[in-house]
Parts: structure tokens; sequence; C-alpha cells
């Protein structure tokens, strides 16, 4: 936010100069939508919801919606000669100019900036086209125009692992961050981009949301009107606003929490609902001269996230207002070295599953070896213990050795190759979190006995693994083939 003190040259856009209360409505609701997302999924799919893109936003606390607030802040949106910052909204309050931009945005929301890859970047798609996206053939095959109704109602009757956790996503990315309303029409593009879960994750849902918010903000009060909804995520409006006007919480109408985690959208909650007047004549406070603002700058800590760092900390990024998606080509640069360390980091997964189940093989050799007949199940569990612990040890060191193996063809944009190294960190960091959460849910159980008796070509009773296990077929839905592989392959070799 950039806060300008006597600009002789602003104007509100409001040139009736009145104030007037209005029902402000907002589809988002994302308390709402969490508890249906949270209703749905069990263990494991929560875990992986929370190494998504989204997996913050999952620990918003209440927020009560203030339409009041918002009105009143449109109503004093203002022109400024020389505004050259592009899609903004700024607000003449007294003698001060405040303004609101992308980068407020991705502090309150923590969501990437950058742009649309070209694949998404052309709505054109004929109907037979939208057959081939799988989601839609197989949930919504005899519906032309998918509604976000519909989009929810599939996600609660779907009883597939993998597609639940997926249209898990794409609600959320169109019932809070393009919220709209019920009967409205999603967009089909998302439900294909969806089943590359990697591509999804890196995709710019900021930018989107922050268009569509941003949007719908600008044009609210264009004719006076009573009544009106504003769609996308103006929820990060109303927080940046308990940022900027320190007057919302000392009258107690918001509570800044104790909370370390970024973004800023966790640091606050509601405490009540604001009325027209009390915001016009007590937190606004317009025709005071010491109406108090604070300006967000991005902190040290916050300058190192991957939502800020990859787009304002890098060639490229804007240094002041907001950013221009469309003026620096070393974005290019950055997406093709970006989209290398996908190949390297694919083809070092490859081989890190492959090597997997030689290393279980051997570990549990050595378990079988000093267990005694009477004692399999404890012996077992030990084990499994003793892996769970292991094996986030096993998979970082695996992770840095890859990582140094990629270091050497960075290194020509020391910058660059700075920002890049800590993008590609932190998604590894995410992977292992992911695997290491999967691992922790099936083998710390002490009831599970994932082996089964049948009587082999003597006739004798031989125990063998049990494939049609709740657990293990679960693992090979959510994980595949290689995983259930590299699992079933080490309780085979102790049950030799």
């Amino acid at each position: 936010m950039i806060i300008l003190q006597d600009m002789p040259t602003a104007h509100t856009l409001n040139h009736t100069g009145e104030t007037y209360s209005a029902t402000v409505t907002c589809p988002s609701r994302p308390e709402d939508r969490i508890k249906v997302i949270k209703e749905k999924l069990d263990d494991v799919q929560m875990e992986r919801f929370k190494s998504s893109c989204f997996g913050h936003l999952l620990n918003i606390n209440h927020l009560q919606w203030s339409g009041q607030l918002v009105h009143a802040l449109l109503l004093r949106q203002a022109s400024c000669e020389g505004d050259k910052h592009g899609r903004s909204l700024s607000f003449l309050i007294g003698k001060y100019v405040i303004r609101f931009c992308d980068k407020d945005f991705a502090l309150v929301t923590g969501l990437r900036f950058g742009k649309k890859p070209m694949q998404i970047s052309t709505s054109t798609q004929t109907e037979d086209e939208d057959m081939t996206i799988r989601l839609k053939g197989l949930y919504f095959p005899k519906v032309k125009a998918v509604s976000y109704r519909d989009l929810e109602n599939a996600l609660r009757s779907c009883t597939h692992p993998e597609d639940i956790f997926k249209l898990a996503l794409v609600y959320f990315v169109h019932c809070v961050l393009l919220a709209k309303q019920s009967r409205s029409v999603i967009d089909l593009r998302y439900l294909k981009l969806v089943d590359d879960l990697e591509s999804f994750n890196q995709f710019p849902w900021g930018s989107l949301s922050y268009e569509l918010t941003i949007d719908f903000l600008s044009k609210a009060t264009e004719r006076s009107k009573n009544k009106y909804e504003l769609c996308g995520f103006p929820y990060a409006f109303q927080v940046w606003a308990y940022e900027s006007i320190p007057g919302i919480a000392q009258r107690g109408f918001a509570e800044k929490v104790e909370c370390e985690a970024h973004p800023r959208i966790l640091h606050w909650k509601s405490r009540g609902v604001l009325t027209h007047k009390v915001v016009v004549d007590h937190i606004l406070q317009c025709d005071e001269p010491d109406v108090e603002f604070m300006v967000i700058e991005p902190s040290v800590d916050e300058k190192n996230q991957p939502y800020w760092c990859a787009r304002w900390e890098s060639p490229g990024g804007d240094e002041d207002g907001c950013s221009n998606d469309h003026a620096c080509d070393k974005g290019d640069i950055q997406e093709a070295i970006a989209a290398n360390f996908k190949t390297e980091l694919h083809e070092f997964k490859t081989q890190l599953l492959g090597e997997l189940p030689s290393l279980i093989r051997k570990e549990m050799e050595e378990a079988s070896n000093s267990c005694t007949v009477s004692e399999p199940m404890n012996v077992l569990h030990e084990f499994k213990t003793q892996i769970l612990g292991e094996l986030p040890s096993l998979i970082r060191t695996e992770i840095k050795e890859a990582l140094n193996s990629c270091t050497g063809r960075l290194k020509e944009n020391d910058e660059l190759h700075k920002n890049i190294e800590l993008e590609k960190q932190l998604n590894v960091e995410k992977k292992a979190m992911e695997l290491c959460s999967c691992m922790k849910v099936y083998f710390s159980d002490p009831t599970w006995n994932p082996f089964k008796i049948i009587i082999d070509e003597q006739q004798k009773p031989v125990e063998v693994i049990n494939e049609e296990d709740k657990k293990l077929m679960k693992l090979k839905m959510e994980f595949g083939d290689e995983a259930f592989e590299a699992v079933t392959t080490r309780l085979g070799a102790w049950q030799k």
C-alpha cells in the first residue's frame, strides 16, 4: 500500500460526494467452503490439501463479511493525475490517498502472481473438446454448462479418493478465490489443469483472483445502488483494510491474533458487525486531520516467501506500485529454468522410487533375522515405527543431493539462481512432507496387519501380503504403482 499526503490532483469518483448505506453481498464465504472440504476429505487427502498451493488458507480464522466497511471505502475511490500504477484502487480519505494493489493482495492471501500459461490464456473450446476432459466426462457427462452448484454436488457425492482431492482443489478455486453466484458456470480448463497437479500448484491463482476481485470492486459504485454483489475474493480487500486502518481493531471490530505463519489473512479475525454510521463517523473519520493509517510493507520473512520472491524479488519484478505481467522477457527465462527443474525433479523422484525397494528389502532382512517366530507382530510394529522415524531424514538427504546436482547451470545469473533455488527447495520439501504424512498415517497404526493366510499348492497355510488391504489399496490410488510396490516389497521382505 502507498500513502500520499496533500494530493491536490486527487478527486473521488463519487462526484455527488454523498455517503449512503447499501447491502453488499459476497459469495466467497471461505469459512463455509472450507467446512465442506474438511467434511469430505479423509486424513490422507487433508494432508495432501495442506501441502497444496491453497493449504495455508485452511487456517483462516473467523472472518465476518463487513459489507458496510467495504462499501464506505468504495465510495471514496479516487482518481489521481499521473497515476501509472495500472490495476490498482486508490481511495481519498481526508487529505490522504491510500492505494490497494496486487502486492497487498499477495501479502494478504499468499497466492502466486505471474503470467498465465499459454494453454490457459484463451477460453475458446468446443463441446467435443470439453468431453475429452477426464473429470468432465466422469462427473458431468450430460451437463453442457457446469455450474458452481453442480461442482459442489459432484464433490459431495464423489467416492474415488484421487478425484475427491482434485475436485476439492477446483471447488476451492471457484467457490473461494473466483467466487460467483451458485448458478454461474465454472471454467472447465481448471478441471483439466488439476489432472497435472504440479502445474496446478504452480499456476498464478493470485493474479486470476486479484483480476476478478478488483474488477468488481472498481465498478461497484459506478451507478448509485443500494444493493450489489462483489465476486472474486474481496475478503482479501477487507483484511487489507484491517491492516491499513488501525481504528477498526481499536474499536473492537477486528482482532489481530498471535500467529507466526504467513500470509496476513491468518493474523486476523472479526469481532463484530460494522454499521455504515460507525464506519463513516468513527473509523474513517474523513473530516479529521489526524486520521491514522498504516503503511503495509513486506517483512524480511515475507520477502523470502515463494509467493513474493518469485514475483517481486526476481529480475524484472516491479519495485514500485503494481506489477505488469507482460513487461519483462526475463520472466520467460525464469519459467524455462523452472520447467527444467520440474523435469529433473521428476527424474530424481523416479530414481528414488526405483532404489527404495532394495533399501527397504535390506533393512527388512536385518529386522527379520533378529526376531523369533513368537514375536513377529511386535517386531513388525517396532520396524514400522523405526522406518517412520528414519524416512524424513532419508528423503531430505536424497533431496539435498539432487538439489546440489542442479545448481551448476543456474549460476550464470546469480540473483535469478538464488530465487529459483529457494523455489526448488520449497517445492521439494512439500513433496517430502506429502510422502511422510501418508507413511505416518499407515505405519503408525499398531493394529494394522497387511498379511493374509492362503493355502499353497502343497495344501499348507502360507502368509502373504494382502493386496486387497484397504490401506494398501488407498496408497496405490493416492501415490501410484511405484509407491505401492515400494511398500509391499518391504513388507514382503519382512514376511519371508
